[in-house]
């Protein structure tokens, strides 16, 4: 009776990552936290999408992943800050409320991706 909602909830890849995340925000904040939490973040949309999402592809995930719509603005500014961190070596400003952000951000795509489309 406590393993089956354990195991269902564990198919869930923005579940996965806001447990990864909330462990992150527990060891303090750190620039390495918000970039291992971007990472986990980021699985969890390519789990979901079948496929790497990156900024060019976004509109994709998006039209295939409808109820993902309503998050358009702040996954568009997610993916642009990644950008800049991972390709831009951009410095990590403020990381706790960044992962804080990222956080909150994970918390309503997994209650998105318990919806139906």
């Amino acid at each position: 009776r406590f393993v089956l909602p354990r195991l269902a909830r564990d198919r869930y890849p923005f579940s996965t990552a806001l447990s990864q995340l909330r462990d992150l925000r527990r060891s303090g904040p750190a620039a390495e936290n918000y970039r291992i939490g971007l990472q986990s973040f980021h699985a969890a949309v390519n789990a979901t999408a079948g496929q790497v999402v990156f900024p060019g592809n976004l509109e994709d995930f998006l039209s295939a992943n409808p109820k993902f719509a309503a998050l358009r603005a702040e996954l568009e500014a997610l993916y642009a800050r990644s950008q800049d961190i991972f390709f831009h070596d951009s410095p990590v400003t403020e990381s706790d409320m960044l992962l804080k952000e990222l956080l909150d951000l994970c918390m309503r795509c997994r209650s998105l991706e318990r919806t139906a489309a």
